[in-house]
């Protein structure tokens, strides 16, 4: 295992908050002090943030390789920490920029996206109204060449009967004649 993979290993265990059983943290410190004489300025600090977030202190001969590394790589820690903390700033930066640029993209995407709904309800409720309409005027003839058809029998009926009857009958005379014969 080299200084990369431990330290990602603690970052594991601290990234998911959980405390490397015993026979892990002994294999990692016996790791650690196999590797520490070629551990880099980055993974020296990052094996021992991980110890600081997960509430441990590295055993005595991991704590002294890790000390050995720390003051082999010391100036190039201190060069590696600055570095990390201007590429924060940077990305800082560049996270505010998008941040403003992206509430009036957003608005204007929200506003295409309520104008086209806004046409689809449009055009749905012309469609719907366009066929009420049509329905309404099916409807109504419908109900027109029914209505027509009864006044036109009840006119043949009354023609008949007056024929019947005669053209000074009375009222009554007429519905008699109109009702059917009982036998």
């Amino acid at each position: 295992m080299n200084s990369a993979m431990i330290s990602i290993t603690l970052s594991s265990f601290a990234k998911l908050g959980l405390m490397p059983a015993a026979d892990a943290r002994a294999a990692l410190e016996v790791a650690l002090v196999q590797r520490g004489p070629d551990m880099n300025a980055k993974h020296v600090a990052y094996i021992l943030g991980n110890y600081e977030t997960l509430g441990l202190t590295p055993g005595a001969d991991a704590r002294a390789a890790l000390e050995v590394a720390e003051a082999r790589v010391g100036p190039d820690l201190v060069s590696d920490v600055r570095a990390a903390r201007e590429a924060a700033v940077v990305r800082v930066a560049a996270a505010e920029q998008e941040d403003t640029t992206t509430p009036a993209a957003a608005e204007q995407e929200e506003t295409a996206t309520l104008t086209a709904a806004e046409e689809e309800v449009t055009a749905t409720l012309a469609a719907a109204e366009e066929e009420v309409t049509a329905t309404l005027a099916a409807a109504e003839g419908e109900d027109t060449t029914t209505m027509g058809a009864a006044e036109q029998e009840d006119t043949t009926a009354l023609g008949a009967a007056e024929q019947e009857v005669g053209p000074s009958a009375e009222p009554q005379q007429l519905a008699d004649v109109s009702a059917p014969a009982s036998t």
